[in-house]
């Protein structure tokens, strides 16, 4: 407070920018913040300005409130705005910020200008919005330098986005000529005082020295300096060579932690500081309350549910490119700060970010619970003795070229049953043979994997009145002359659906031990929650009844999906049954689940049977009461 307020002054009394010594020039700082405030002690002299510059401040958080409300709204929806809101008032460090005259207000305002400008103008691929988005962004480094790598967000974002690489060097451009055009004074005034190129300050000594010491502790930075070498430093009453001194020193401590302590210290400067960064709110004195405790619960509630909510969300793949856009911001805020010093003031523009992930996450929860639309299957049972069950076969195929063809010809055979490929998008020559040979299909014009191949098929099922529908998978694994004996099961038992089981009999292609392995702990859980043993959870080859054609046509798992749906059958009180099958190896194309994809395979797939059989558990509940 007091120095920004004495290098106010000091501009208005001599016209030089002034910080830590009153009698010389500075470049420890970034100009915005005695800019912005000169106006005020202008006006209302050193002390007088002090509350006019809090109301001003109090004004532009007011604003930023509003903004942190656009950018939900715009990522997400009005709900999630309205809760960003409630979330952002009831985090005091929102009102803290506006009772000290730091960079923390301001520059916190043009952040967020600078997000909403860049993601307007993604979505209308407009210039315009990349101008704004760039005098946003210049003024923001003239408050906090370390804004000037935020182009890294950036990309990543256009990278989720799939913008084409001209395009982003056309919205570089317009962003990076104002940002010129704004910091060009600076960099002109730095040259014409000390003589040398300055793009930002030279300020990154005290940091770095402070944060190369583990924990921050008092003890900690006695013993460092006891055993580095400071003889052949030089002291003087000057900027600019004390940064030197401390960026030597902080260079010699990093270098004796590196020889001594390795993963201790690499732990530190990841670990440690990232916790230093997020472990308390930015407020160093306590307001409206007499304790930190009640906003310290609060603050670490808000990233629990952040970190947590993320995690489950990447893992179901429920995390949409907004939120990880909002993830990349914060992770920024951290990684930049790492070299440094590090704590909870630099991290706080992030979380706005947190807030808005959070209050997606309790609206996604709330609108679970809280669901108007009643998408409950009324079942019905199938007529066992009908001849004129309408029967239809999907072929979900993506890159099958190889195979897809033979998988045809030997389904065409069976001539009671119907069928359709759904083509996934594929990008090989899957399409031309298809349209070639005059084979019944439908092309997704992107590629949905699975789980989108196969909701498209249940769709066209349910809409056409199928009776039974059949999933083949085009690889040629599956041989289509179990398809009446699995039939013949499914009206027998009532069942369902019916699996292909290759693991009852053993015959056959048996698939790698690996996922063999994986195929155990499957069948663990699926028979923990449902008292259920299904031998073959993740096998494709399976017949289902109408009932359930409606529940898959009216949603499916995204990917993986084959024992997640039958989890959702057995939670609602559905009979699904098993038949040996022999299966053959693939005979064209390569399987969507490498190696590398297994581990998260696992995980993935055993989270969502839980919450799965949860919610539809509830569901079979709720509609039998």
């Amino acid at each position: 407070d007091v120095k920004y307020l004495r290098s106010a002054k000091t501009l208005l009394e001599t016209g030089q920018l002034t910080y830590n010594y009153p009698d010389q020039p500075t470049v420890f700082i970034m100009p915005g913040i005695v800019f912005l405030i000169t106006p005020f002690v202008a006006i209302f002299g050193m002390e007088g300005a002090i509350i006019p510059i809090r109301i001003f401040f109090a004004i532009l958080q007011t604003f930023n409130i509003f903004m942190t409300f656009l950018i939900a709204r715009k990522l997400f929806n009005s709900k999630v705005a309205v809760i960003s809101i409630i979330l952002s008032l009831f985090y005091l460090p929102n009102v803290y910020v506006t009772t000290v005259i730091l960079t923390e207000t301001p520059a916190y305002t043009c952040i967020l200008l600078m997000i909403y400008m860049i993601m307007y103008g993604t979505e209308k691929s407009q210039k315009r919005y990349f101008v704004l988005g760039g005098i946003a962004w210049g003024i923001a480094v003239l408050f906090r330098p370390t804004m000037l790598a935020f182009p890294i967000v950036v990309f990543f974002y256009w990278l989720i986005k799939k913008v084409k690489f001209l395009d982003m060097v056309k919205f570089g451009l317009c962003a990076i000529v104002p940002l010129v055009i704004l910091m060009s004074p600076w960099v002109i005034r730095n040259y014409m005082t000390f003589g040398k190129f300055i793009p930002l300050t030279i300020s990154s000594g005290n940091p770095k020295v402070l944060g190369t010491i583990i924990d921050y502790s008092p003890e900690e930075t006695e013993r460092m300096y006891s055993v580095i070498e400071r003889d052949d430093l030089v002291y003087e009453r000057n900027e600019i060579v004390e940064d030197t001194n401390n960026s030597i020193i902080a260079d010699r401590i990093i270098e004796y932690n590196m020889k001594t302590r390795p993963l201790e210290y690499i732990k530190w400067n990841t670990i440690g500081k990232t916790y230093k960064n997020f472990s308390h709110p930015f407020m160093w004195k306590p307001i409206y309350m007499d304790s930190y405790e009640p906003i310290n619960y609060y603050h670490i509630g808000l990233l629990k549910l952040f970190v947590f909510g993320f995690i489950v969300m990447m893992l179901l793949r429920k995390a949409k490119s907004n939120i990880i856009f909002l993830f990349l911001i914060v992770a920024f805020f951290n990684c930049v700060h790492l070299p440094y010093y590090c704590f909870a003031r630099y991290v706080y523009p992030a979380m706005a970010m947190v807030i808005m992930i959070d209050s997606y996450i309790i609206y996604s929860i709330f609108s679970k619970i809280f669901k108007k639309k009643d998408k409950s299957i009324q079942f019905v049972e199938l007529n066992k003795d009908a001849d004129d069950l309408k029967k239809i076969i999907i072929v979900p195929a993506y890159n099958e070229e190889e195979a897809i063809l033979d998988t045809v010809n030997k389904i065409k055979k069976y001539k009671d049953f119907d069928y359709i490929v759904i083509n996934d998008g594929s990008l090989d020559n899957t399409e031309k043979i298809l349209v070639k040979n005059g084979v019944n299909h439908i092309t997704l014009i992107k590629n949905l994997g699975i789980g989108g191949a196969m909701q498209s098929g249940y769709k066209y099922a349910m809409e056409h009145g199928y009776d039974i529908a059949v999933q083949i998978d085009a690889d040629g694994q599956h041989n289509p002359e179990y398809l009446e004996k699995m039939v013949e099961v499914l009206k027998e038992t009532n069942s369902d659906m019916v699996i292909g089981s290759r693991y009852i009999e053993k015959e056959g292609f048996q698939s790698t031990a690996s996922r063999r392995f994986g195929k155990n702990i499957l069948t663990f859980i699926i028979k923990t929650l449902t008292k259920t043993t299904i031998t073959d959870p993740t096998s494709g080859f399976r017949v289902c009844s109408k009932n359930a054609i409606l529940m898959f046509a009216n949603g499916y798992p995204v990917d993986y999906p084959e024992p997640e749906t039958v989890v959702q059958l057995l939670a609602k009180g559905r009979t699904v049954t098993e038949v040996p099958v022999k299966m053959n190896d693939r005979e064209g194309g390569t399987s969507s689940i490498t190696p590398v994809k297994s581990l998260y395979y696992m995980i993935k797939v055993s989270i969502s049977m839980v919450f799965s059989y949860i919610n539809n558990r509830k569901r079979n509940v709720d509609n039998e009461c």
